[in-house]
């Protein structure tokens, strides 16, 4: 056998031997071995096919003589290969590196893509000794003080963490993430060899240039320093909750905060399969179309309507629990969009739907706003519309949503705009579900969901929690209207009294237009105010501000008083005006 056809064990082996050295470096407090690892780095670039970018990057002087890897040309699918197989190589960082670069559909293409979204973020365990110290500094009362025993041997292992079972005081079984010792070291000393990697690449690799690779490793390093401190993940559990606590589809692990730290992370236990493990199974154990059909719905509904998403939905993530419902893991990383970001996303999918050019294009350039100018406009426009009609007669059943967001980056990017990594997330979680859903259902459409999506978003629209908060806010933004009414005027007059401004229009025969939309203007203002009266009132009355009378705000009572008043004096206006007539 090959040193290339080495099996996975010799490479977890290897990877576990990296760990053990840069733990006892750390421990015993020397500088980082940056020059060693750089060389280490370089040498598997090598063996595993990559001499050209070692070369072009000017670094072969670094890297003593090896045996080079099989060739394999570039943007070929046996070179996107042995891309991969080196970065799972190369240790947890790069494994990490890989699969948030997986969501660059804007800037790689699509072969490398696919095999990035192969990477395995799976490593040989760490030994428990090692684990004990972990556990030392973090729980410096003792680990008896929390909890009744602790299983030495993971359920789980990952790059950064493994997973244990274990009981609390209290009896309740639990599973503990605990971050491996030094991994943040590990990964620090990584980021910093890709820093210098990347700045090596933007100067002297034309094609890597164009990517940004330095922009590209800055986003990383927020991303995984945020992964790597557990109390964002317990957060995000804690909101993930609050969004499915009444589903009787979709169950969220409870985590136990009290007990939970930077780096260790105290859960419930769930009993469950893998949904990996369903998709190896042929048999008809399972319901495999209704498993489709409530994870896209679950995954929409936190887009569309949560606005707060899974990034990562894949098979190992999701469990299958007993009475069917879908348990999700690992919430190191999600995605935001904010409440117009979703209008405009839930406007290009629904485009889609309807093959609506207009709504998609204007869906699309609401997304990236402030950078667009008229003639980016103009071209952009022309190559959405040409994408759109490849869908206009394509039977819905056929529409490939994850293909079509894909597509729609590489457009946009295409333009030289930026895409925010929110949308990137979103592209990918929205790509790995459709995947995941057409291998549990060949007839799985993604698309077609939106139908019962809609249906939700409309509801939740006339909630009236909904819309006694729209109201709150309409309220205060009449009222900071006729707050700052006097200062506006005040400095419009002060600009018209320095000769700032000068407007002088000499035009026959506009009298009676003057007048009348004088007279629009002023029933306009008043109905406003009039407006934001009643609404002030209702909701001090509504929220039972003091002091009050029989129950009741007394501010609230007045308010409506002060409304009927200008209500009956605009009426009066309104007859004497119609009776002079």
């Amino acid at each position: 056998m090959t040193d290339l056809g080495r099996d996975n064990k010799g490479v977890h082996d290897r990877i576990l031997d990296y760990h053990k050295r840069m733990i006892h470096l750390y421990q015993r407090k020397k500088s980082r071995p940056s020059a060693k690892r750089l060389k280490e780095i370089l040498t598997i670039l090598v063996h595993y096919g990559l001499y050209d970018w070692v070369r072009q990057l000017r670094l072969t002087r670094r890297i003593p003589f090896v045996k080079k890897g099989p060739r394999a040309e570039p943007g070929t699918g046996s070179r996107w290969i042995l891309v991969r197989k080196a970065l799972e190589e190369l240790g947890p960082t790069f494994v990490k590196f890989g699969q948030v670069l997986s969501t660059r559909s804007d800037i790689l293409p699509p072969g490398l893509l696919l095999e990035l979204q192969k990477l395995q973020d799976s490593v040989s365990p760490v030994p428990w000794d090692l684990v004990q110290t972990v556990l030392a500094a973090e729980y410096p009362q003792g680990t008896e003080a929390v909890f009744q025993t602790i299983d030495e041997q993971p359920i789980a292992s990952a790059s950064i963490a493994q997973v244990h079972e274990g009981y609390l005081k209290n009896g309740q079984k639990v599973a503990i993430k605990i971050q491996r010792p030094g991994i943040n070291r590990i990964i620090q000393q990584d980021v910093n060899i890709l820093r210098f990697i990347a700045k090596l690449a933007q100067k002297y690799i034309a094609e890597f240039a164009l990517l940004d690779p330095q922009g590209v490793v800055e986003e990383f390093s927020k991303h995984i320093q945020k992964e790597l401190d557990f109390s964002n993940e317990l957060h995000n559990m804690l909101r993930f909750q609050s969004f499915f606590r009444k589903s009787r589809s979709v169950k969220i692990p409870v985590p136990y905060e009290t007990w939970s730290t930077s780096r260790v992370l105290v859960m419930e236990y769930i009993h469950g399969t893998k949904l990996a493990t369903i998709l190896e199974d042929a048999s008809d154990t399972w319901d495999k179309k209704r498993l489709a059909r409530i994870g896209a719905e679950a995954l929409l509904d936190m887009i569309l309507i949560n606005g707060y998403f899974h990034a990562d939905p894949h098979p190992g993530n999701i469990l299958v629990l007993k009475d069917g419902r879908l348990c999700l893991l690992d919430f190191g990383m999600t995605g935001t969009l904010h409440s117009k970001e979703q209008k405009h996303m839930i406007e290009v999918l629904v485009g889609v739907l309807d093959r609506d050019v207009e709504r998609v294009t204007h869906g699309v350039l609401s997304l990236i706003p402030n950078q667009i100018h008229h003639g980016t406009t103009i071209k952009l426009e022309h190559d959405l519309e040409e994408l759109i009609d490849q869908y206009v007669d394509l039977p819905l059943k056929y529409v490939n949503i994850g293909l079509f967001i894909q597509q729609l980056m590489h457009i946009i990017r295409m333009h030289n705009l930026a895409i925010p990594s929110k949308f990137l997330f979103m592209g990918k979680a929205l790509t790995i579900m459709e995947g995941v859903g057409s291998q549990l259902n060949p007839d799985f459409n993604l698309i077609s969901l939106m139908g019962p999506v809609s249906r939700k978003i409309a509801q939740r629209q006339i909630n009236p929690d909904n819309l006694k908060k729209k109201a709150l806010e309409s309220g205060l933004d009449y009222l900071t209207l006729i707050q700052d009414w006097p200062q506006v005027t005040d400095q419009i007059l002060k600009m018209v009294r320095d000769g700032k401004v000068k407007i002088q229009f000499v035009i026959q025969g506009i009298k009676p237009l003057e007048e009348t939309i004088d007279g629009v203007g002023t029933r306009l203002i008043f109905g406003l105010v009039l407006a934001a009266v009643m609404v002030s009132s209702s909701l001090i009355i509504h929220a039972k501000l003091p002091p009050l009378v029989m129950g009741i705000p007394v501010i609230g009572i007045i308010g409506f008083a002060i409304a009927g008043l200008m209500s009956l004096g605009f009426l009066i206006f309104l007859l004497s005006r119609f009776m002079g007539k």
